[in-house]
């Protein structure tokens, strides 16, 4: 009764479980059942144990270990069942679909309750009332049984590609905050997550350690922000994750990411000595295959060119900082280019100018969040771009984006366009037009 119990709560709060937390944990009635007895015989020995010690204390000393042993008992249970394959799973939502698809599911889990609850099945045995009754009632559970039994499946699986602009490059550029993090979805499907957000960090003044900025507990940006978008498109797997380079605030979401999702590939910057791995050590031990890029390299991915245009061989040194080691991404789609800058400086601005490249795009990913130290005259002169987008927090604690960068773009005649204002912001295009929209309406 108590198993039978745990599943039937469990398969009812199923898709409340998946909506709110991406999760799915065929495991749960059993260890439900196990945490259950081992809190029951905890509270007995506890109650016993106090009594005890009410009289005398000697009297209740041999007890101590077996309330000891039951209390770590309760708490180190579930990480032990964590360890089974498959235990524990996340999975996507229906996105605007779900109200459909999860009603319909609660409907039927309410029907098959009703009819269970006449058949009693644990009730003692007794004579049907009439033969022709019970046998509708056990035919009728019996279809509903299978009918939830498949809709379980569907919800559970996901099995339906993710949803996806046909045809189209379209590139979100998410609200993390102070990060970055830009999910670009390619014209027949495959997703590439470039950067992933995270907590910021500052220079230790005395030892030039990292030391976070303090933030109260609580869930990563990848499992608040990048991962619900990506479960709401029904993406199960990333096929391509890109780190522009290793500062926490573009890659620490990561750490949430690779656990939640198939991951293909992953690219990234060659790493520099005595520098910390950019990806997080769950990328190897998945067996993840990374690629260097540098300067030079090219990927072509359903008719989208990737260029990279950065990192300089010749700056891949630790003398170098880290923003001016970003990896720059050139997407090219048809007539459309999409220009990703990461955290590149001035100097770096100056060697792309220098090399006398065509860095007219569309759409510029505004480096370094809009900070002073970037998006030089020069360099907006020639990217030339119709729409600039900045990914800042408000307030940000560094004052991004600066004025005077805003006051550049907009001698540019671009079109831009903040996070922390805009919420995410999507642009997409077949290769001659451009759309764009945003979640929240702004100018």
């Amino acid at each position: 009764a108590t198993l039978l119990t745990t599943i039937g709560i469990q398969a009812s709060l199923l898709p409340l479980m998946i909506v709110y937390f991406h999760r799915v944990s065929p495991i749960a009635p059993i260890t439900n059942v196990i945490e259950a007895a081992l809190i029951f015989g905890l509270m007995i020995a506890g109650c016993i144990y106090l009594g005890l010690c009410g009289i005398n204390a000697r009297l209740a000393e041999p007890l101590a270990t077996a309330v000891n042993g039951l209390a770590d008992g309760v708490v180190n249970i579930s990480h032990l069942f964590d360890r089974i394959p498959k235990g524990s799973f996340r999975v996507p939502d229906y996105g605007d679909s779900s109200p459909l698809v999860y009603g319909l599911y609660f409907s039927i889990a309410l029907v098959w309750a009703f009819l269970l609850s006449r058949w009693n099945p644990l009730a003692q045995p007794r004579r049907p009332k009439s033969d022709g009754g019970c046998q509708r009632v056990d035919l009728s559970l019996a279809g509903l049984s299978l009918l939830s039994v498949v809709l379980m499946w569907l919800v559970v699986a996901h099995p339906f590609p993710p949803r996806f602009e046909k045809k189209r490059l379209t590139l979100t550029l998410l609200d993390v905050g102070q990060g970055d993090a830009m999910a670009i979805t390619f014209p027949e499907g495959s997703i590439m997550l470039l950067d992933s957000g995270g907590k910021l960090t500052f220079k230790d003044a005395e030892n030039g350690s990292e030391v976070p900025l303090f933030l109260e507990d609580r869930a990563g940006i990848g499992e608040l922000a990048i991962a619900p978008f990506l479960w709401r498109l029904g993406v199960k797997r990333i096929d391509l994750i890109g780190a522009t380079h290793g500062d926490a605030d573009h890659v620490q979401g990561f750490s949430d990411i690779i656990p939640s999702f198939d991951i293909g590939r992953a690219i990234a910057a060659p790493p520099v000595e005595r520098e910390r791995q950019t990806f997080p050590p769950s990328l190897s031990a998945r067996g993840v295959p990374r690629q260097s890029l540098v300067r030079g390299d090219k990927l072509m991915i359903e008719g989208v060119s990737i260029e990279v245009l950065a990192p300089f061989p010749e700056m891949l040194s630790a003398r170098y900082s880290p923003n001016d080691r970003s990896l720059v991404l050139l997407l090219a789609f048809g007539e459309r280019r999409f220009l990703l800058t990461g955290d590149i400086e001035k100097s770096t601005e100056a060697l792309l100018v220098g090399t006398g490249d065509d860095l007219h795009a569309d759409v510029l990913k505004v480096a370094h969040h809009g900070s002073r130290t970037s998006s030089t005259h020069q360099f907006i002169a020639q990217v030339d771009p119709l729409f600039a987008l900045i990914s800042a927090a408000s307030p940000s604690p560094f004052g991004h984006p600066h004025e005077e960068v805003l006051a550049r773009l907009a001698e540019a005649r671009a079109r831009v366009l903040r996070t922390s204002k805009c919420g995410a912001i999507t642009i997409s295009t077949d290769g001659r037009d451009l759309r764009c929209r945003t979640f929240v309406k702004c100018e």
